[in-house]
């Protein structure tokens, strides 16, 4: 990736005041740091994906000579599926955000900081969209068709990330999304753009739960549902009614449905893989 900008230091390489940019980005991203007097602490300034990410970072010493970087921002309406791509990233939602982001890193030069930086960020996607799957054909036709898009009224989770040698995994957990009267709970990790997901789609406004797993590449992810779901689908779109709540789908013997095959099926809580 290219960036360009300025930066002004003060004694001891403390940068003064820094902007980075990344050319040719539309939303623009810009990254503007100014110092707090002598201290070293920096109010930030983040434009990008059409939203803006402002707050503060500070640096410590720390045993060994190492440094310690952390940070609060607070993400408010920045368009996911853009502000991925501002860093050559392809989004598997797209939609606009707002939360909270706690970061932090620790190495003895700029290079490792950027090495090791962590972010933690709280948020909500309001409405958002999945692309390139539809979950809904994939749960109504067992898993044979599923590309497509779904539209969520709400989307709502953390979301960590972690810089490693080999690029960016970021794990999603506590996820939980919701469409009309249906809704969905589960986790997720991309690294090194594959996707490994699973979780349980509810119908018939809570009162049915239907397992899935999605993996593959994150252009062109795949999804596997029992052959019950098929059942839980026939069900809502005829609005039975149904007795209890919280019934989970696919829990019995019969086999996870991937274009076609039937495989075993155990239960088991929704889990991220991690690569």
């Amino acid at each position: 990736m290219i960036y360009d900008g300025e930066i002004d230091f003060d004694a001891h390489w403390r940068p003064r005041h820094a902007e980075l940019r990344r050319p040719g980005i539309s939303p623009p991203f810009t990254l503007t740091l100014m110092r707090e007097g002598d201290a070293d602490r920096w109010q930030t300034r983040i434009h990008v994906g059409g939203g803006t990410a402002h707050g503060n970072v500070a640096l410590t010493s720390v045993a060994g000579g190492a440094m310690r970087l952390s940070g609060r921002l607070t993400p408010i309406d920045i368009e996911v599926a853009s502000a991925m791509s501002s860093f050559n990233r392809r989004s598997p939602l797209s939609g606009k955000s707002s939360g909270q982001t706690v970061l932090s890193a620790d190495g003895k030069s700029a290079g490792d900081l950027a090495r090791s930086l962590h972010t933690r960020t709280v948020f909500s996607v309001n409405p958002a969209t999945v692309l390139r799957l539809d979950l809904e054909k994939a749960i109504s036709t067992l898993g044979k068709k599923r590309d497509g898009q779904t539209a969520l009224q709400e989307l709502t989770g953390r979301i960590d990330t972690q810089n490693t040698d080999q690029g960016m995994r970021a794990t999603y957990t506590g996820l939980k999304a919701r469409a009309g009267k249906r809704s969905a709970t589960g986790e997720a990790t991309i690294y090194r753009l594959q996707v490994e997901a699973s979780g349980t789609l509810y119908l018939a406004e809570g009162a049915i739960g239907a397992p899935f797993t999605v993996s593959g590449p994150v252009s062109k992810p795949k999804a596997s549902v029992p052959p019950a779901s098929h059942a839980a689908a026939v069900i809502s779109a005829a609005a039975l009614p149904v007795t209890g709540t919280g019934a989970r789908i696919g829990d019995a013997p019969g086999g996870t449905v991937d274009g076609g095959e039937q495989q075993p099926v155990t239960a088991a809580p929704i889990a991220a893989k991690e690569n």
